[in-house]
């Protein structure tokens, strides 16, 4: 799959608002008869670029359904998911490992890093998918880390970290490739509550950040969870309740 040309960003840029994520009366359902189970009835969402979106609700409510959809690993049983204008139902399996490849970053409740690699060459991984130069993916992930605050702990490997800097350390693994979007599956799930709204601290610097550099890019963050202490941290809430999308208030969803 061919990513957008830099004419097709800069057009798109202009486009104000854009949406970058959208559903649309998205329903997921596992298994068939009477066995069959409705995780998603009926979603609609719409995020637009550089937002900074929190999707709560309770356990089982369809959260993590909902973020497999956007981040591509699963479709849809019925309705649709545009992401950047594209429709996903069209992509066959590769085009969706490219796009995740090249637009998306994953950050992972149980971190999933590597535990005897050492910090930059965990962050360096997906610049190895991509096939980035090896003195590239050292300057990128070098700043990736210094963007988390973990300036000189390249060395360290995971084991040697606390679990908030593992969480950072898998934040700059997400964010090296600059992507698109940035997805984060309940991010501070595994982390005490003090170190929970650091991270969430850290997520929305990284938002605003990114979103003052470079404007037209569309960078946004998207994380599911059911902490209020850490949903207080973002500006805007999209709340599932038995499994269907709602709004807590306007903003970049409906």
């Amino acid at each position: 799959m061919a990513r957008p040309s830099s004419s097709t960003a800069s057009t798109r840029a202009a486009e104000v608002p854009q949406a970058s994520v959208e559903l649309e009366a998205v329903t997921k359902v596992y298994g068939s008869g009477p066995t069959a189970v409705r995780a998603l009835a009926g979603v609609d969402l719409r995020i637009e670029e550089g937002a900074f979106v929190a999707i709560m609700g309770a356990s089982g409510s369809g959260k993590s359904t909902a973020m497999n959809i956007i981040g591509f690993f699963q479709s849809p049983t019925a309705g649709a998911y545009r992401f950047m204008g594209v429709d996903g139902s069209r992509l066959g399996r590769r085009q969706r490992t490219l796009l995740r490849r090249h637009f998306l970053g994953f950050v992972f409740q149980g971190f999933n890093l590597l535990a005897r690699t050492t910090a930059l060459e965990n962050v360096e991984l997906p610049l190895i998918y991509r096939g980035t130069a090896p003195a590239e993916r050292r300057r990128l992930g070098l700043a990736a880390l210094e963007k988390v605050g973990l300036a000189g702990r390249e060395h360290h490997t995971s084991a040697e970290l606390s679990g908030g800097r593992q969480q950072r350390m898998a934040i700059a693994r997400a964010i090296v490739s600059e992507p698109a979007l940035l997805l984060a599956d309940e991010p501070s799930g595994n982390l005490d509550s003090r170190t929970s709204l650091e991270v969430m601290a850290l997520l929305g610097g990284l938002n605003r950040d990114r979103g003052t550099a470079d404007a037209g890019r569309g960078d946004q963050a998207c994380t599911p969870g059911h902490q209020p202490q850490c949903s207080s941290r973002v500006p805007d809430h999209a709340r599932h309740r038995h499994r269907r999308g709602c709004r807590d208030r306007p903003g970049d969803y409906r």
